[in-house]
């Protein structure tokens, strides 16, 4: 055989295999843009209940920069004033996802709701804070019979426990009052409290309002408040690939504030019709990002013995808290996020 011929059919034998090779590219990306295709024509829905300020930044800017629609998922939001609403919604059937602080979670997994702990979507260690009216509590020494208005199975109740706990304030020398965050303000202007165990925004207004007429205790080293998205589990364990397409977007969010800050300022307090000097003036209090850390597991096992002890709930023992945390999405995105012992 002539080595002309050899090299003509070697190079028929090239173009063959090259034919087939792109054949199959091809048919792969067809495949995949096709299936890209369906994902946009039909998204799955998801309602997330949140509370509408910066807590939920992670949130507000997944929807404003259409990273929930890249993953397929057409969210619907649902403003609250509270965490402990959210999950109630949730809870109730008329949400999808939560976005919460550790204490209403707790309470609710000691009445026996099943929920699990996707991720945190923002940490700070400032922002609880207690306000009193100067003219009635100038000190911790003063606090004794006065009223403390507080927010009953929220992290507000706990911080002015962790607060009494760290200046010797016994509970049985206060009188401390269910009261709805948002009326705080009034509560101190009408004298009803004379003091209040709060958050922000709201410190803010109250401070912006009553700046010389209040005093303020900050939280720093007391307690760092952390909010999470969680959902009952068992949507979670029939929609794993909605509770990933929705930790990927929060993740694309989370880059995206990194990048991009003074742009996710504007989109938060457009979002949650914020004065955009309030949204700069509280935005270094934040750090927005997912994680599972094993402080968790702590903060609800100590949270728990708090409610034990305080008669708050009908429990004598301290629920295996990991059974409450799915791992399994966060480890398919961020898998370096996540600290807890399993």
């Amino acid at each position: 055989m002539s080595r002309g011929l050899i090299n003509r059919r070697r190079a028929l034998l090239y173009a063959i295999v090259v034919f087939l090779l792109l054949s199959v590219i091809s048919f792969m990306l067809y495949n995949n843009m096709r299936g890209r295709n369906d994902v946009i024509r039909n998204p799955k829905k998801v309602v997330i209940a949140y509370v509408n300020n910066l807590h939920s930044a992670l949130v507000l800017v997944a929807v404003k920069k259409g990273y929930f629609k890249d993953q397929g998922l057409d969210v619907v939001l649902l403003p609250q004033y509270l965490g402990k609403t959210a999950l109630e919604i949730v809870l109730a059937g008329n949400a999808d996802i939560a976005t919460v602080t550790e204490t209403p979670i707790m309470f609710n997994i000691l009445k026996g709701k099943k929920i699990y702990v996707l991720s945190s979507i923002q940490n700070s260690d400032k922002e609880n804070v207690i306000i009193t009216l100067k003219d009635r509590i100038s000190s911790v020494k003063n606090f004794k019979g006065k009223t403390i208005a507080v927010s009953k199975g929220t992290t507000g109740e706990y911080f002015a426990y962790l607060f009494c706990l760290l200046y010797g304030i016994k509970p049985t020398d206060v009188n401390f009052i269910d009261r709805k965050i948002e009326t705080m303000i009034e509560l101190l202007i009408t004298g009803e409290a004379d003091a209040v165990s709060t958050s922000q925004p709201y410190a803010y207004f109250i401070l912006r309002k009553l700046s010389d007429r209040v005093k303020v205790f900050y939280g720093e080293g007391i307690y760092s408040a952390t909010f999470y998205i969680a959902a009952r589990q068992e949507f979670v364990q029939s929609n794993p690939e909605i509770v990933e397409g929705v930790l990927s977007a929060l993740y694309r969010a989370e880059q995206y504030i990194n990048k991009e800050p003074a742009i996710s300022q504007e989109i938060i307090a457009e979002s949650c019709n914020l004065n955009m000097v309030l949204v700069q003036e509280l935005w270094g209090l934040y750090n927005s990002e997912l994680t599972l850390d094993q402080s968790l597991v702590s903060s609800l096992e100590n949270e728990t013995q708090w409610a034990i002890e305080g008669g708050k709930v009908n429990n004598t023992e301290v629920p295996d808290y990991l059974d409450y945390v799915y791992v399994n999405g966060l480890k398919k995105i961020k898998p370096h996020a996540i600290t807890i012992i399993e």
